[in-house]
């Protein structure tokens, strides 16, 4: 269960209602005036607008019915101030109209109508208070520095004084909201904890309190969040904050492995009706709890249960994506594990983890993508075999599944080519698809050792693959962060030694503090100096550079280069269209692919036409023969 974090700011922010009180009370001895009611109905109309921005989460916008208050609070103070310039109202209405272009994020008019309560009024009861919220004004408005020290110095003065709590709460609690945009949590904290050891309002102190306790979890310091919460627990009556504060105490219990702790903590919990709306997300903790020991048949079976107890819940949408990683991790069954995270926002299209749950299913689909791809290659290249007979490599999935592909894969690398199959292509493609595998194995399904294994058969079975570079780079990569240095540093200078004008062997040059001569980026920059003087000579030093260095991170860039020479020098717009589209096709993630593409289909659009337009009226003038 998910709860809205209620801004502090504007919480505390709110005067105590005895003051409101005491503020009517006095005005009432000139009720007689007609601008009496008009300052008493901007009153109203502002007590309105802060009782809904209490409200607010912290971030969201304002309501509607907040907005419409608070423009009705500043056209009534406006009246008072145009139309009664000798009211005696008129600090009381700069002020009211200042606060309410504050809560507008009107920033600059705020501080300009509290300047102008200071300085048309020296004496005014609310300039103590006006200070704090032209502070306020400084920070939204980039002085932050200013704010601070302004903030600072009001804080020590109320101290001494040893008045006014309810102002020396707001200072806090401001001084904590700035903390955090500058990135100083710990300094956050200190100050919550001190507008709730001032503070009387035990709504106010179960929000800091709570807003601690995110703040400390944040920067790693989960026992002392947890003494946060339980001290909520204690200050605040409010249900929205006890059901908010035993979650996170049950959850934080989890991450600390207080096991027994928390299974009794959930019980007492699960055996109170007054925290019956935690039910679903108790038993959710209960299962994370499950799969945090290793007890993944528990686990499971206690996920299912919220998705038939609890549907359409966040709880069930949390209790799909966690199934859909244990069937990942735990059984390697991807085709439950896309069940299970489309199940996510099925569930519930506003959860949280809808996003990440399609992204889930996207690499899922690549892997099943990848694997029946490899399936089909293998089985056209065991084709070329007149003597073979071997299982369908990925018959026995998903038990061993990548030993079985693997072996298949070594026996394949051994097949003549034949001329019933155009093996070298074929070739070229599987290898293409088991690096693709490799990285979704490392960098998607954190399955590391199967991307290594996977990776080696590419390097050891494929040398003459466009893929061998980059999957000698990864390899490197991979065998580094799991220690293994010597071995990822066989590969690396393999891949220098045999592919110097990749650019992965560049970085992996440039990493170790090795220079290489790059005669793929001179021969680049040749024809780059040739393209105006003689567009031909340029032509033919790009087509040297993809003949000779076919690995190069340049090679994308030459095909570009001499369509456009083709196109905007050479006017062939045969050759423009057929370099265009040899890009498009060979390297379509390109950036080159990208930044060429809607001029391509618009110029094959264009061409296409006036070769109709052509034939039209070639036809036309034979038929008049």
């Amino acid at each position: 269960m998910y709860y809205p974090k209620r801004s502090v700011l504007a919480v505390s922010m709110r005067p105590p209602a005895i003051s409101l009180i005491f503020l009517i009370a006095g005005t009432l001895t000139i009720s007689g005036c007609a601008y009496f009611n008009t300052f008493y109905n901007a009153l109203n109309y502002f007590q309105t607008a802060e009782e809904e921005i209490s409200k607010k989460a912290a971030g969201e916008k304002l309501s509607k019915k907040a907005e419409e208050a608070l423009d009705k609070t500043i056209v009534n103070c406006n009246i008072v101030l145009e139309d009664f310039p000798e009211s005696k109202l008129r600090d009381n209405a700069l002020f009211l109209s200042a606060k309410s272009y504050y809560y507008r994020g009107e920033f600059s008019t705020a501080k300009k109508r509290l300047l102008r309560l200071k300085r048309e009024h020296p004496a005014s009861p609310f300039l103590e208070e006006a200070f704090l919220w032209l502070s306020r004004c400084k920070w939204k408005l980039g002085e932050t520095e200013a704010a601070q020290s302004d903030l600072q110095a009001l804080s020590e003065s109320l101290a001494k004084e040893k008045s006014n709590r309810h102002q020396r709460v707001q200072v806090a609690v401001t001084l904590g909201e700035i903390h955090i945009e500058l990135g100083d949590r710990s300094a956050a904290v200190v100050q919550f904890r001190e507008a709730v050891k001032l503070s009387k309002d035990s709504i106010l102190k179960g929000q800091l309190l709570l807003r601690s306790g995110e703040l400390l979890l944040q920067i790693d310091q989960p026992e002392n969040a947890l003494t946060m919460y339980q001290k909520a627990m204690k200050e605040s009556s409010d249900p929205d904050h006890l059901n908010a504060a035993n979650l996170e105490v049950v959850r934080i219990l989890r991450l600390l492995e207080k096991w027994d702790e928390t299974i009794e903590t959930i019980q007492l919990l699960l055996s109170n009706d007054k925290f019956s709306s935690l039910k679903s997300d108790l038993n959710l903790e209960l299962a994370q709890l499950y799969e945090m020991r290793g007890m993944i048949q528990e686990a499971n079976s206690r996920y299912s249960t919220i998705t038939e107890d609890f549907p359409k819940t966040e709880a069930s949408a949390s209790a799909y994506f966690q199934m859909g990683g244990l069937a990942l991790s735990e059984s390697e069954d991807y085709e439950a594990a896309k069940r299970f995270f489309g199940n996510v926002e099925k569930e519930k299209r506003s959860s949280l983890l809808v996003p990440a749950a399609r992204i889930r299913v996207k690499e899922v689909e690549s892997y099943l993508e990848v694997i029946s791809t490899l399936d089909a290659l293998s089985a056209v290249l065991a084709a070329a075999r007149l003597d073979v007979k071997e299982t369908d490599p990925l018959e026995s999935e998903p038990e061993d599944s990548l030993e079985v592909l693997l072996d298949s894969m070594t026996v394949l690398t051994q097949v003549k080519e034949t001329a019933a199959v155009d093996t070298l292509n074929t070739r070229q493609e599987l290898s293409q698809n088991l690096y693709t595998l490799g990285e979704l194995f490392a960098f998607h399904f954190n399955r590391k050792d199967s991307a290594v294994k996977v990776l080696e058969q590419l390097v050891m079975g494929y040398p003459e693959s466009n893929a061998h570079p980059q999957a000698l780079f990864t390899l490197g990569y991979l065998l580094t962060e799991r220690g293994d240095t010597a071995k990822a540093e066989i590969y690396l200078s393999d891949l220098i030694e045999t592919h110097p004008t990749s650019e992965y062997a560049v970085q992996a040059a440039s990493e170790r503090g090795i220079e290489l001569i790059n005669e793929a980026e001179e021969l680049l920059e040749s024809a780059e100096a040739q393209i105006k003087s003689d567009p031909e000579s340029a032509i033919q030093s790009y087509k040297q550079l993809l003949a000779e260095y076919p690995e190069s991170q340049y090679v994308p860039h030459a095909i570009l280069s001499i369509g456009h020479v083709h196109e905007h020098s050479l006017h062939n717009m045969d050759s423009t269209l057929r370099y265009y589209s040899q890009l498009m096709e060979t390297y379509p993630e390109s950036e080159q692919a990208e930044s060429i593409q809607s001029h391509y289909q618009k110029l094959s659009i264009a061409f296409n036409q006036s070769q109709t337009d052509t034939l039209r009226s070639q036809t036309g003038r034979d038929s008049t023969l």
